[in-house]
C-alpha cells in the first residue's frame, strides 16, 4: 500500500508572518479600543505632550507591525495606509461620546510617528547594492526566526511591556494621591521618555541572546531565506547565486554572513565621525524648520509637538546615517573581490575557481560581490515597482511644496508669474528628466556597455560635455532675449525677471539626465527617481524660511520671498547633479570632455531631436497651456486688440495646482512604468515576439492602475484639493475653481499612462518618426482647441479638456500605427484584462458616490475624513476585485514577475 502523497511545505513567507499578523490584529485592536475609550487624557498636571507623545510612539509601532506582518506587500503603502486610518481613527472617536472632538494636533503627532516609522522602514528594507540587499534579507529572517519562537515572543512582548506600565503607570496615577510622587505630574514628559527608553532597552537585552543563537543556526543550515529549505552550496552558479529548488528563489551564496568589513578598510572612528555627522545636519535642519513653522502657530499647539517633533527629526537622521554608512560599507565589500571582508585574507589566489570559497582564516564563506553585482538582473516589474516607490515619496513632497505656497500665497498673480517663470527649466527637466534625451542615450550606450565599456564611457562623457556646451549657450542667448523684451515693455512685470532666476538650472537637469540613463542600464533606478524630492524639499524650505524672514506684508517683501523661490531652483539643480554623480562613482568614473565615440555621438543625437516633440507632446501642451493661462502676469494686462483676454492673472496658478494634482498618479504609475520598461524593450527589440509581449504587459499594468485613477479623481477632485490646498490664503472659492479644472486633466490619466509605453515601444525599435508626425499634429489641434475653449464658460478649464482630448486621439492614432513593430498590441488577453478593469472601476465608482451621498460640513477636516474614505474604498473595492477575478495585474504592480504565459 502506498504511502499518501507528501503535503507541500507552506512557504517561510507565510510560516514567519503568522505571529507579527497576530501581534499586529491585537495591537491594532487595543489601540482602537483605547483610542475610543470615553477619555484617555494623559496630561497630568496642565502638560499635553504625553498624550501626543502616546500619539506618536503608538502610531509609528502600528506602521512597524504592519510593515513585518506582510498584509501589505509594497513597503511604501504601508506607511500611506496607517496614514490614511490616522484620520479616520480620529473621525470615528467622535462616536465615543458627546466631550469628544477631532483633534489635528493628535493627527499631526500621529503622522509624525509614522514619518519615524517609514524612516526605519527606509534604512531596513532590502534596497541598494547587492550585498546590502542580502545583508538586510539575512536581518529580516533572523528576526522573523526570533518571533516565531513563541517563548521569546512572548517575552519579547510582555516583559517590556509590564515593564512599562509599572515604571510610568504606576508612578502617574500615584501622582494625583500621593504628595511624594507628585513629581512624576510634574515632569510627567521625561518620565515618559525615560520609561520609553529603560523599556527598550529591556527589549534588546531580550533579543540578543536568541539573535546569536539564531545567527550561529543560519551559518551551520544555510537555508533559503524565502522558504527555509537547506541549500547545497555546491550547487552555485558561475555568479556565486544559488536558486531554491523548493521555491525556486534565487539568492547569494555568501547572504547567509554578517555583512562587516575591518578597521582597515573602514574604521570605526571614520563610521561614529560620519554617522554624527549626518544625524547632526539632518536633525538640526528638520528642527529649525520645525521652529521655523511653529512660530507661526498658536503656541500651545506649537508645545503640543515640539517634542514629537524633535523625535521625528533624530530619527530621521540617525535613519539618513545608518542608511549611507550601509551603503559605503556595501560598496567596499564590492569593491574588495575575492578579499575576505572579515580578516583581508586574500582568496584570489586559491586553488579552487568555484564561485564560493572558504576563507581559511576566519572560516567565512567568500564570495567576489562585484561579479554578483554585474549579474544581478530582474524584471521590469521590479524595477517599476523601485521608480514608484520612489516617485510616490516625490510626488508627495511636491504636494507638500505646492500645499505650501497656497496657504502662503493663495493663487496670488505673483505666484502666477513664479509658476510661468518655471515653466521654461520645467519643461526641460521633463522631457530630458523624464523623456526624450534620456530616451535617445539610454539604448546606445546599454548596447555600448554590453560590447565595449571603454567606447560607452567615451559616449557618456561626450555627450554630457556636448550637451553643457549646447544648453549653456542656449540659456545664454535665452537670457539675452528676456533682457531685450523686458527693455521694449513699459511695465514688464517681475515673469520675467524671475525666468533669468531660473534658467540655468536648465542644462543642469540635462546633466542629471545623462547620469539618470546611466545608473539605469547599471540596473540602479532610485537615486534618479529620488531627484526631485531635492527640487521639492529646497523650493519648500526657501518658501517657508522666505515667509519666515521677509513676511507678506508688502509688495516688495513677496517678490523677495518669490526670488528666494527661484534661486532655490538653481540650487536644486547643483545638489541634484552631485547625487547622481555620487551614486554613479560606484560603477563608473566618468569625465566631461567634448570628443570621444564621435559617430555614436552624433547618431544619439540625430535621434534626439524627434524624440524631443514625440515623448513630449503631453509637456509642449502643458507649455502651451501656461503661455495662454499666464498672458495678463507677462504681458501687464488682459488687452488683447479690442477683446478683453478671458483669463485672469491667477488662471497660471490655479492651472498649475490642479496639473500637480493630476500628476501624481502619472508621475507614480504611468512614468514610472515607462522609465522601468524602457531599457528591457531596448534589449528585447530584435525579439518580435518577447517584444510584442513586453509592450502587452505595460499597457495592461499601466491601464489596470490608469483607468480607475482617472475617473476615481475626478469624483475626490475638491476633497482632494481642498484636503492639499485650501487653508491660509487660499480660499474655498479657490477649491472650486481648481478642483473644475482638475476634472479636465483627471479624465485622461489613463491615455497619458499608455502613452508613454508606447512611445517608448516605438523608440526601442529605432522607429522615431512615426511619434513625430502624429505629435505635430497633435499639438496644431491642442493649440487650436485652447483658443476657442478659453472664450467658452469653461475658462481655464477648457486648457485642460483640450489636452485630454488630444491625449485620447494621439493614444488611438499610436496603437494603430504600433501594430508595425508589435503583433496584435492588444490582443485577446489585453481586452479582456482591459474589460476587468473596467468593470471593476465602475463598480468603484458606484461605491464613492455613496461614499459621497454621506452629509458632512464644509470644513477641512471634514475634506480630509472624505478623502481619507474615498481613498480607503476605492483600493480595497479595485484590489479585491482584482485579487477576486485572478488578474495578474495587481501581482505586477507589487513588483511581482509575471508568468511565462503573462500571467
Amino acid at each position: 500500500m502506498s504511502s499518501p502523497p507528501r503535503k507541500p511545505r507552506s512557504t517561510h513567507l507565510a510560516q514567519v508572518a503568522r505571529p507579527w499578523r497576530l501581534l499586529f490584529l491585537v495591537y491594532f485592536v487595543l489601540l482602537t479600543i483605547g483610542t475610543h475609550l470615553p477619555s484617555t487624557d494623559l496630561t497630568g498636571q496642565g502638560s499635553v505632550l504625553p498624550d501626543k507623545l502616546i500619539h506618536f510612539f503608538a502610531f509609528g509601532i502600528l506602521t512597524l507591525l504592519l510593515w513585518r506582518s506582510r498584509l501589505i506587500p509594497l513597503a511604501w503603502l504601508v506607511p500611506a495606509a496607517v496614514s490614511v486610518w490616522i484620520p479616520i481613527d480620529e473621525w470615528t472617536q467622535q462616536l465615543a461620546g458627546p466631550g469628544r472632538v477631532i483633534a489635528l494636533d493628535d493627527m499631526i503627532a500621529g503622522w509624525m510617528g509614522v514619518a519615524t516609522a517609514t524612516s526605519l522602514i527606509f534604512v531596513l528594507s532590502p534596497w541598494g547594492s547587492t550585498p546590502l540587499r542580502a545583508s538586510r534579507r539575512r536581518f529580516h529572517y533572523l528576526m522573523d526566526q526570533v518571533v516565531a519562537d513563541r517563548r521569546v515572543g512572548l517575552r519579547l512582548i510582555f516583559i517590556p511591556s509590564i515593564a512599562f506600565l509599572i515604571l510610568f503607570f504606576v508612578p502617574w496615577t500615584l501622582a494625583e494621591y500621593w504628595p511624594p510622587m507628585a513629581w512624576a505630574g510634574t515632569y510627567v514628559q521625561s518620565l515618559f521618555l525615560g520609561c520609553l527608553a529603560v523599556t527598550v532597552s529591556i527589549g534588546l537585552l531580550l533579543l540578543t541572546a536568541p539573535f546569536r543563537a539564531a545567527a550561529t543556526r543560519l551559518r551551520e543550515e544555510t537555508p533559503c531565506l524565502d522558504c527555509g529549505e537547506p541549500l547545497s552550496l555546491d550547487t552555485a552558479d558561475e555568479h556565486g547565486g544559488v536558486t531554491c529548488p523548493t521555491c525556486s528563489s534565487y539568492g547569494w551564496g555568501a547572504q547567509w554572513e554578517p555583512l562587516v568589513t575591518p578597521p582597515t578598510v573602514l574604521s570605526i572612528t571614520p563610521r561614529f565621525i560620519l554617522g554624527l555627522a549626518c544625524f547632526l545636519v539632518v536633525a538640526v535642519g528638520w528642527i529649525s524648520l520645525g521652529e521655523l513653522i511653529l512660530q507661526s502657530t498658536p503656541p500651545t499647539f506649537a508645545k503640543t509637538i515640539e517634542l514629537p517633533l524633535f523625535l521625528l527629526g533624530a530619527a530621521i537622521g540617525a535613519a539618513a546615517a545608518t542608511a549611507i554608512i550601509a551603503g559605503l560599507t556595501s560598496r567596499k565589500v564590492t569593491r574588495m573581490g575575492w578579499t575576505c571582508p572579515a580578516c583581508t585574507f586574500d582568496l584570489s589566489g586559491a586553488p579552487s575557481q568555484a564561485a564560493l570559497r572558504r576563507c581559511p582564516e576566519c572560516t567565512r564563506m567568500v564570495m567576489d560581490w562585484q561579479n554578483a553585482q554585474r549579474a544581478d538582473e530582474v524584471h521590469f516589474e521590479r524595477h517599476a515597482r523601485t521608480v514608484m516607490s520612489i516617485t510616490a515619496v516625490s510626488r508627495v513632497t511636491g504636494l507638500a511644496r505646492e500645499a505650501v505656497l497656497s496657504r502662503i500665497l493663495g493663487t496670488d498673480a505673483l505666484l502666477s508669474s513664479y509658476y510661468f517663470a518655471f515653466l521654461v527649466p520645467n519643461l526641460f527637466r521633463r522631457l530630458f528628466g523624464e523623456g526624450a534625451l534620456a530616451a535617445a542615450f539610454l539604448p546606445t550606450y546599454e548596447k555600448l556597455n554590453r560590447e565595449d565599456p571603454v567606447i560607452a564611457r567615451q559616449l557618456a562623457s561626450a555627450t554630457m560635455g556636448i550637451v553643457l556646451v549646447i544648453t549653456g549657450v542656449l540659456v545664454a542667448i535665452a537670457e539675452l532675449i528676456v533682457v531685450a523684451i523686458s527693455a521694449m515693455m513699459t511695465d514688464p512685470g517681475p515673469a520675467l525677471w524671475l525666468l533669468m532666476i531660473m534658467l540655468p538650472y536648465a542644462p543642469l537637469v540635462c546633466v542629471v539626465a545623462i547620469l539618470g540613463a546611466m545608473l539605469q542600464v547599471h540596473g540602479r533606478f532610485g537615486p534618479t527617481a529620488a531627484a526631485p524630492i531635492v527640487l521639492n524639499a529646497t523650493i519648500t524650505a526657501a518658501a517657508i524660511i522666505g515667509y519666515t524672514v521677509f513676511g507678506l506684508e508688502s509688495s516688495d517683501s513677496r517678490l523677495m520671498l518669490v526670488e528666494a523661490m527661484s534661486i532655490a531652483v538653481v540650487l536644486a539643480g547643483l545638489i541634484q547633479v552631485a547625487w547622481s554623480w555620487i551614486a554613479l562613482r560606484s560603477h563608473e568614473k566618468i569625465g566631461i570632455r567634448l570628443s570621444g565615440a564621435r559617430d555614436h555621438v552624433r547618431e544619439m543625437f540625430r535621434k534626439a531631436g524627434p524624440m524631443i516633440l514625440g515623448l513630449g507632446v503631453l509637456q509642449v501642451n502643458t507649455l502651451i497651456d501656461g503661455l495662454i493661462a499666464s498672458y495678463a502676469n507677462y504681458r501687464g494686462s488682459r488687452q488683447f486688440f479690442d477683446l478683453t483676454w478671458p483669463l485672469d492673472e491667477h488662471a497660471m496658478a490655479v492651472l498649475n495646482f490642479a496639473q500637480r494634482l493630476y500628476q501624481f498618479p502619472l508621475g507614480v504609475f504611468g512614468i514610472a512604468v515607462a522609465t522601468a520598461i524602457y531599457p528591457m524593450l531596448s534589449r528585447l527589440a530584435d525579439d518580435r515576439p518577447a517584444f510584442s509581449d513586453m509592450v502587452r504587459r505595460g499597457l495592461r499594468l499601466v491601464f489596470f492602475i490608469g483607468f480607475p485613477a482617472s475617473l476615481g479623481l475626478m469624483i475626490v477632485a475638491r476633497p482632494l484639493t481642498a484636503t492639499i490646498l485650501q487653508g491660509g490664503a487660499f480660499s474655498s472659492s479657490d477649491t472650486g475653481r481648481v478642483a473644475f479644472v482638475l476634472l479636465g486633466y483627471a479624465s485622461c490619466v489613463w491615455a497619458y499612462s499608455m502613452i508613454q509605453v508606447v512611445t517608448r515601444a516605438f523608440y526601442a525599435k529605432g522607429d522615431t518618426m512615426t511619434p513625430v508626425r502624429i505629435a505635430i499634429s497633435v499639438v496644431v489641434l491642442n493649440l487650436v482647441l485652447n483658443l476657442v475653449l478659453i472664450w467658452t464658460p469653461l475658462r481655464e478649464a477648457g486648457l485642460a479638456w483640450s489636452t485630454a482630448i488630444c491625449a485620447t486621439l494621439q493614444l488611438t492614432i499610436l496603437l494603430r500605427y504600433l501594430r508595425r513593430h508589435v503583433d496584435l498590441p492588444l490582443d485577446r488577453s489585453t481586452r479582456v484584462s482591459f474589460m476587468k478593469t473596467v468593470a471593476l472601476t465602475l463598480v468603484m465608482v458606484v461605491a464613492l458616490e455613496g461614499v459621497m451621498l454621506m452629509p458632512f460640513e464644509w470644513y477641512w477636516i471634514q475634506y480630509v475624513q472624505q478623502l481619507a474614505t474615498l481613498v480607503l474604498v476605492g483600493t480595497l473595492v479595485i484590489a479585491g476585485g482584482a485579487k477576486l477575478l485572478g488578474m495578474p495585474e495587481l501581482r505586477w504592480a507589487l513588483g511581482g514577475r509575471a508568468s511565462p504565459n503573462g500571467g
